[in-house]
């Protein structure tokens, strides 16, 4: 092999690298919401509030909560690289078992635009429908994009609220829907 087959052999790799990787970060280079969820109660400490799990509470301040309501938490982070606005969100329901597609909550935070790293947090007292009739949570931007719970996320909170439901530490709430 001569030399400039060498050459171009060797530009052939750093071009196809060099697009291949434009074609990464391009794609990369975009608005995305993760969401994740937490059962516990909202507690006030000195010139702040704080989110405390449920099964947390129950094992160091058992006298305190104990017979309380907890809350779903919904945790919205903005994971891409982009602004979005979060409009809301909801929990999609199975019609035959609830009549309803979506349940809406009232929101507390939103609609709220969320830079890179930013997140904000809804939370309903709505616990009930997650046990039965519930398929999945997800909020929506303003592009009309949904972004799901991932699926064993959702599956691990419905285990979580049913596990303290059937040992009478989770005390749950009828619905409670715009």
């Amino acid at each position: 092999m001569n030399g400039t087959a060498i050459a171009a052999i060797y530009g052939a790799i750093v071009s196809t690298f060099a697009v291949s990787w434009n074609i990464y970060r391009d794609s990369r280079d975009r608005a995305r919401l993760e969401l994740s969820t937490m059962v516990g109660f909202l507690t006030k400490g000195g010139n702040q509030q704080n989110i405390v799990s449920h099964a947390f509470a129950l094992e160091k301040w058992p006298e305190q909560f104990q017979g309380s309501s907890p809350e779903l938490f919904l945790t919205i982070t903005n994971v891409g690289r982009r602004p979005v606005v979060v409009q809301g969100w909801a929990i999609q329901a199975d019609r035959r078992k609830t009549g309803n597609d979506n349940f809406l909550y009232k929101l507390t935070v939103l609609p709220k635009a969320l830079k890179e790293g930013e997140y904000a947090v809804e939370r309903t007292s709505d616990l009930l429908l997650l046990v039965d009739g519930a398929k999945k949570i997800y909020a929506w931007d303003s592009a009309g994009k949904k972004w799901a719970l991932p699926r064993h996320k959702f599956r691990r909170l419905q285990q979580e609220i049913r596990s303290g439901q059937s040992a009478g530490t989770l005390v749950l709430k009828s619905f409670d829907t715009i």
